[in-house]
């Protein structure tokens, strides 16, 4: 029992100890721990204090966008989410019911397919059976082939004879070759040449004697309107600016302070404290200065338009035509290099979407040429293609001498280009042709029949007058003779010439175009030939 209890008082006494050592622990470390979290508070409530209102502005301004954000995209996430669930419960009600569509239209599809199938084949042996003596002929006409082939030459020469007939005269050694006068239409018309030129150029010219300082641009760039080409060195000219500016500010404070001054003369003199030429003399000092400030403004007027001239624009849209070989960024690099006053620096002209003829005519013609005519132009680049346009102004040439320069005289047309699809280029050469008038109706000969020069042995019944200007048409008589009838001309085109309605010949008159005579050393017969007078 005695062991009992005192292993129990040992084990008391130990707990004791243990909880008497915990004490005195706790009661040591707790001041240092105080400390500590006094010094980690102070320390915590400084940073907050130094740093929250930087944080708690910037964490406000986050919390700002992220309300906007959510403010502009939340309803339009929402709307979103609908549109797609409804999409999917759409589908998902729909792909049975597709399904079956499916099903119905590949089921009589394939039928409709078999039917037809079997009704072409009984059609096309229905056709078979129909043209098969067809089929034969056909094959029968072709293996005369040959056969036909020269019965159609034959009848063609026979036409062709049929159409121009010819007349036998003079124990049939001479024939003719006549034809009759028709009524149609004539389309007059002046031939002439040109090139395809740009609708606007404008040429830029140097105001100011200046170096280069920047070049923009190079041979054939494209330019917009109001685009920066050129710079010239403004240096002297801004300081020169800015020297007249200051003289205007002081001139300007002289002339203030000079009103002020007579006015505080004239009191003086209302007062009697100065004469009357003292103050008349300070009157005339702010004219004077006006005067210095006017020629100050005008001077600053002049530099600011100079400044205004080192600054190359293009007036127009087009292209970089021209720029002087003296203009090129190397030169501009090396600094102080001047390229002259009044020189010729820049042509732009306007694109391609913008392009004019300009065509040469004799002066003989002009007087048939109006403003506002058709004109059909050909260019090489496009041999089988025919492009249109008209006549929109026409230039006379400048410094004629009538009396001492008889050498022709050329006008020159501008005209405008109808066709847009095709890019057509400026510089292209072009041979024209300008619409004069067109008549219908009237009665024309062929121009071969102006031509005609009878032969020696031929008789002619009713002869040429003597004046040999007139123009004379020879028509086939009955009788074996020919007659010469005068006539008038009116407009003509390549093949045709206008008859008056007053002319002796009739629709039934054959009209000779040509003669073919005998040639005495040889044996057969030569067509004579003709002179090119008409």
């Amino acid at each position: 029992m005695k062991n009992k209890k005192e292993s129990k008082n040992q084990k008391d006494n130990f707990i004791g100890n243990f909880i008497n050592f915990i004490k005195v622990f706790f009661n040591k470390i707790s001041p240092k721990l105080e400390n500590l979290s006094d010094k980690s508070i102070n320390s915590v409530d400084t940073w907050k204090k130094k740093q929250s209102p930087t944080f708690m502005k910037y964490t406000e301004k986050i919390l700002q966008q992220i309300k906007r954000i959510k403010d502009l995209l939340g309803p339009t996430f929402i709307k979103t989410f609908i549109f797609i669930r409804k999409v999917l419960i759409n589908l998902r009600e729909a792909i049975p019911v597709l399904g079956k569509i499916y099903k119905y239209i590949s089921k009589h599809l394939n039928n409709l397919f078999s039917r037809t199938k079997r009704i072409l084949r009984k059609t096309l042996h229905f056709f078979q059976v129909l043209f098969s003596p067809l089929v034969w002929l056909i094959n029968f006409i072709w293996s005369l082939r040959i056969l036909i082939a020269v019965g159609l030459i034959i009848f063609l020469v026979w036409s062709r004879f049929a159409q121009s007939p010819s007349i036998n005269i003079v124990d049939d050694d001479i024939r003719l070759s006549t034809t009759q006068m028709s009524i149609g239409e004539i389309s007059e018309f002046v031939k002439t040449s040109g090139k395809i030129v740009p609708k606007r150029e404008e040429k830029l010219y140097s105001k100011i004697d200046l170096p280069l300082k920047k070049v923009y641009v190079k041979y054939g760039d494209l330019v917009e309107e109001g685009q920066l080409l050129l710079e010239l060195d403004s240096d002297l000219i801004e300081t020169d600016i800015n020297t007249q500016k200051q003289k205007l500010t002081v001139i300007s404070k002289k002339y203030d302070l000079a009103l002020k001054k007579a006015e505080s003369n004239k009191k003086l003199l209302e007062q009697g404290f100065i004469s009357k030429d003292e103050y008349e003399l300070s009157l005339r000092v702010p004219e004077q200065i006006l005067i210095d400030k006017s020629n100050t403004e005008l001077n600053l007027k002049k530099l600011d338009a100079q400044l205004l001239n080192t600054r190359f624009i293009s007036p127009i849209k087009g292209r970089v035509d021209y720029i002087d070989p003296a203009i090129t960024q190397e030169n501009a690099q090396r600094g102080g290099i001047k390229v002259g006053i009044y020189k010729w620096f820049f042509t732009i002209s306007s694109s391609n979407d913008e392009l004019n003829l300009n065509l040469s005519i004799d002066g003989r013609d002009v007087s048939k040429v109006e403003i506002g005519q058709d004109v059909m132009f050909k260019v090489d680049s496009f041999k089988q293609r025919k492009f249109y346009g008209k006549i929109v102004k026409i230039i006379e040439p400048l410094n004629l001498k009538p009396h001492t320069n008889k050498a022709p005289v050329f006008y020159e047309l501008i005209a405008s280009i109808n066709e847009k699809e095709i890019k057509l280029k400026s510089g292209l050469s072009v041979d024209a042709e300008i619409k004069i008038q067109t008549k219908t109706g009237i009665k024309r000969i062929p121009r071969s029949a102006l031509r005609f020069v009878p032969p020696k042995d031929i008789v002619v019944k009713i002869p040429p007058p003597n004046n040999a200007t007139t123009l004379i048409v020879w028509i086939a008589n009955e009788d074996n003779s020919i007659s010469a009838i005068p006539i008038k001309t009116g407009i003509k085109d390549n093949q045709y010439i206008e008859v008056p309605e007053d002319t002796k010949i009739t629709l039934e008159d054959s009209i000779v175009i040509g003669a073919t005579v005998p040639q005495t050393k040889k044996k057969g017969k030569f067509a004579l030939p003709q002179p090119k007078r008409y």
